[in-house]
């Protein structure tokens, strides 16, 4: 297990590189401690399929209480939904809705832009040059 993720963190180090950022060990070992907060407060997918265990009716004003450390209206807003449209939301995984806005207010600016560009370029690599597709494949493949 050691191994791919020391593989993995290589791989994103270089997707980095072949962007043209710097500091790519740093920021992938940014990268990679921030996949792993996500990953531990996701729910299993048998509590995730359990429809009771999902459905948490709420305002919007009531999810801002539920996650005080991220304030839902700014990024809510770019949707440009209705008041009636608001009034209720449902929250599914609601313990891994907490945790995750602890996370995100947690996390470096800098540290989010990073995840989303190797994400990103990642996920567009066979459609980039030569060396980025390659660099997909080796890990991918291996």
């Amino acid at each position: 297990m050691e191994t791919i993720r020391q593989d993995y963190v290589a791989y994103i180090a270089t997707i980095l590189q072949l962007a043209g950022e710097k500091e790519t060990q740093l920021k992938a070992k940014q990268i990679f401690a921030l996949e792993k907060s996500l990953a531990k407060v996701h729910w299993t997918p048998e509590s995730a399929r359990d429809t009771l265990k999902n459905y948490h009716p709420m305002s919007l004003s009531q999810l801002n209480k539920f996650t005080p450390d991220y304030q839902w209206q700014g990024f809510i807003q770019q949707w440009k939904l209705s008041d009636e449209q608001l009034a209720k939301v449902i929250v599914e995984n609601d313990s891994a809705v907490q945790q995750l806005a602890k996370i995100l207010a947690n996390t470096p600016v800098s540290t989010l832009q990073d995840y989303l560009l190797f994400h990103y370029l990642s996920s567009k690599a066979n459609y980039l040059n030569e060396a980025f597709s390659d660099a997909r494949f080796n890990f991918y493949s291996s």
